[in-house]
């Protein structure tokens, strides 16, 4: 322990003839400098890191948000989709009770020929044919024609 003081005290008394020699101006900007120093190296090693993960995170907190809206935006677009498929599940079950089945398409256009002769209209064609798809809103491709 002894020697450690001592060396404490030697390295004092180093400095202060290394100070003695030194005139004012060099004493004030060795003071300025041993202020500046570390706070540059605190600065440079430690703030300036902090701050640019400070700033990354700042980032990636306003993304994180947008996100969380585009997803509020969806969600909110499923219960409209879900409601919309549920009204249109609805249709469906009625049209289909609506419209007539395959077995009984056959036995309706004969219905159509019958009613059409008994009014007196004359059935030129009423054959029915292969469904061809096409687009919707358009004829069903069964030819009904009678003289004009």
């Amino acid at each position: 322990m002894l020697m450690l003081k001592e060396k404490v005290l030697v390295l004092k008394m180093w400095f202060g003839k290394q100070l003695e020699s030194l005139s004012f101006q060099q004493k004030c900007l060795l003071a300025i400098l041993s202020l500046l120093l570390p706070s540059f190296l605190y600065g440079y090693w430690y703030f300036v890191p902090k701050y640019k993960n400070i700033k990354g995170l700042r980032r990636e907190i306003i993304q994180l948000k947008e996100e969380i809206s585009k997803y509020k935006k969806l969600a909110l677009q499923k219960t409209l989709l879900e409601k919309k498929l549920q009204r249109r599940k609805i249709f469906l079950k009625k049209i289909i009770v609506t419209l007539p089945s395959e077995k009984e398409i056959p036995e309706l256009l004969s219905n159509v020929s019958e009613q059409a002769k008994r009014s007196g209209l004359e059935v030129i064609s009423f054959t029915p044919r292969r469904e061809i798809p096409q687009a919707q809103n358009l004829p069903p491709p069964e030819e009904a024609s009678a003289p004009a």
